[in-house]
């Protein structure tokens, strides 16, 4: 079994998920690939190659491991330690995509929007809003516009670096919340 996919299960395990055998669950494979993915996006380390596929990233490298180790998936036992750069990620996921209010309702068309257009970010870095919007649009017409617009705010939130964040940002930040209150 692959370093990988203990790093996935113990992700799993840490953000209390608890999914079935995905030899016979579709739901629970499209879990896996986009929260590989989107964790990978943003730095847990992941050795998956990742392709934009009918649904958004897939792994193929990641598809041989559930199937080869199904039981893995729901291991409670399994007990990982994280380092600091790795729980800041996870809490990262847990707060801003497991939490969210649309993973109530939404849960696989909101994964499938992040994890897309979290693909097409890291493939096209210079990309702004609207080439974001467009892009999506032509490789998943069907993605409702409103969730694409929503996508694209939680991906900047969670993609975003610090190092972004010069004191003339920081200054127009707080000018920013002034206003709001």
């Amino acid at each position: 079994m692959s370093e990988d996919f203990k790093k996935l299960c113990s992700a799993l395990k840490y953000w209390n998920i608890d999914l079935e055998d995905p030899r016979k669950s579709y739901q629970t494979r499209f879990i896996l690939q986009k929260l590989a993915y989107i964790s990978k996006a943003l730095g847990y380390p992941l050795k998956y190659h990742f392709i934009l596929y009918v649904k958004g990233p897939y792994s193929s490298s990641l598809t041989a491991d559930y199937f080869n180790y199904p039981n893995f998936v729901s291991n409670q036992d399994l007990i990982q330690e994280f380092t600091k750069d790795e729980e800041i990620i996870l809490k990262n996921v847990q707060k801003n995509i497991l939490e969210h209010g649309l993973m109530k309702d939404h849960f696989s068309e909101f994964l499938e929007t992040l994890a897309t257009i979290s693909y097409i970010k890291k493939k096209y870095p210079s990309f702004l809003d609207d080439d974001l919007f467009v892009y999506t649009k032509k490789e998943k017409p069907y993605l409702k516009d409103w969730m694409i617009t929503i996508g694209i705010n939680v991906v900047k939130k969670i993609l975003f670096s610090p190092d972004f964040l010069t004191e003339d940002v920081k200054k127009e930040m707080e000018l920013w919340d002034l206003a709001d209150d």
